[in-house]
């Protein structure tokens, strides 16, 4: 196992391409089936990403200030608006990934796993994993300590990643996303303004109706392409994106939590709070407490 600083003639899957680099280090890892990056980045200006690779990539928000993310995903959803630490973004190989991004200093993981017939993974563009963030962090501070013991235990720790992200992002009920559906399709034009006009109204009543209306389909016709383009219900999106929304004003400002509630869409601090539990595991204060 060899680490070492990133050099430009790498030509790194995350080449900022409208600027030079600002303030990149890099940091590489390798083990059998598994390359793990750890990075560094200013994006203090706008700063644009693409990953077209013949292996399965995954990128993990680690930490640092982002105002601004939009993602695409071949036409598979994408993500609108900043991430917070642990959000995941997965690209099959082969799939082209655009990213836009502005903030501050940024820190980010990339796992990248060789694709074959036996391990394809689905995309999934902003998912909280929770023991992948926690995993991966690990990982990075067991390869960069050097020692023979800390080298034992990260060979040990890449199995169980490898493991999870096989298992976690795989097709089928077991995975994130079923097997692709046959039907009515977003065009990617459609799914990104989708996107745009449920971040711009996350503290509004959206109905199914309307998001039928402004795809040009039926609600049925809706339900059927949204899923398949964004792997879950648009319910299940609109809720996702308001803890998004919500994880990020607690990290970033000071607000009272009924104040972040009502502005991301949440009715009281307590929905705020049910909501918040029932998907990361603990409530908003515990989660402002630990990585603010």
């Amino acid at each position: 196992m060899r680490t070492r600083r990133y050099r430009a003639d790498d030509a790194s899957r995350f080449h900022d391409l409208r600027h030079p680099a600002r303030g990149l280090e890099r940091s590489r890892f390798a083990w059998p089936g598994l390359e793990l990056q750890v990075a560094s980045q200013d994006i203090r200006r706008s700063t644009d990403w693409r990953i077209r690779s013949p292996r399965h990539v995954l990128i993990v928000h680690l930490g640092g200030r982002m105002d601004r993310l939009e993602t695409e995903l071949e036409g598979h959803g994408g993500s609108f608006g900043p991430a917070t630490p642990g959000e995941v973004w997965s690209v099959p190989a082969g799939r082209p990934y655009f990213s836009h991004a502005r903030g501050g200093v940024i820190r980010f993981a990339e796992l990248s796993i060789p694709a074959t017939d036996s391990r394809p993974i689905v995309p999934v563009a902003g998912f909280r994993d929770q023991v992948l963030y926690d995993t991966t962090l690990r990982l990075a501070g067991l390869a960069a300590a050097g020692d023979d013991a800390s080298a034992m235990e990260a060979d040990r720790l890449a199995r169980e990643v490898l493991g999870h992200v096989l298992k976690a992002y795989a097709p089928g009920p077991s995975g994130r996303r079923g097997a692709e559906c046959k039907g009515p399709v977003l065009s990617s034009d459609r799914a990104r303004a989708l996107r745009a006009f449920l971040a711009e109204n996350l503290a509004s009543r959206i109905s199914l109706g309307l998001l039928a209306d402004l795809a040009g389909m039926t609600t049925h016709q809706l339900l059927v392409a949204f899923r398949q383009s964004f792997g879950m219900t648009p319910a299940q999106y609109l809720i996702a994106q308001r803890l998004r929304r919500a994880q990020w004003l607690l990290l970033h400002t000071r607000r009272e939590i009924t104040e972040i509630a009502l502005e991301s869409g949440f009715s009281s601090h307590s929905h705020l709070t049910y909501a918040f539990t029932r998907r990361l595991g603990y409530p908003p204060r515990e989660f402002r407490g630990r990585f603010a």
